[in-house]
């Protein structure tokens, strides 16, 4: 069983999550982190942050986690080392002269 994460804010904290949610520039994904952590904040359960917010109970763990850890910094989208699939992929020849690809003609598509 799940230790249960309870979360206190200190006032800065708090003026600064805020802030971030009513700033119209916040990611989509740091924007939903930042929900997780405001109802674990204000005393919802993880699986209650959970089922309200349509995610998986591990998922809000793992944000609360990480503010826990990280503080704001922690909320942020991290971007991945993967390239786009588009970029990864190799050309596919479809055995007509001068085009590649397969679906809307698209170079890089391939099937997998």
């Amino acid at each position: 069983m799940p230790k249960v994460i309870r979360l206190t804010l200190t006032a800065d904290q708090r003026r600064e999550l805020d802030r971030r949610l009513r700033a119209r520039t916040t990611e989509r994904r740091e924007y939903e982190r930042l929900r997780m952590v405001e109802a674990v904040a204000t005393g919802a359960t993880v699986p209650q942050t959970a089922r309200t917010l349509g995610v998986h109970e591990q998922t809000v763990r793992k944000a609360v986690t990480r503010f826990t850890t990280e503080g704001f910094a922690g909320l942020v989208v991290r971007r991945g080392w993967m390239r786009p699939i588009w970029r990864r992929s190799k050309p596919v020849s479809t055995g007509m002269p001068g085009r590649a690809g397969g679906p809307g003609r698209c170079p890089n598509w391939r099937r997998g």
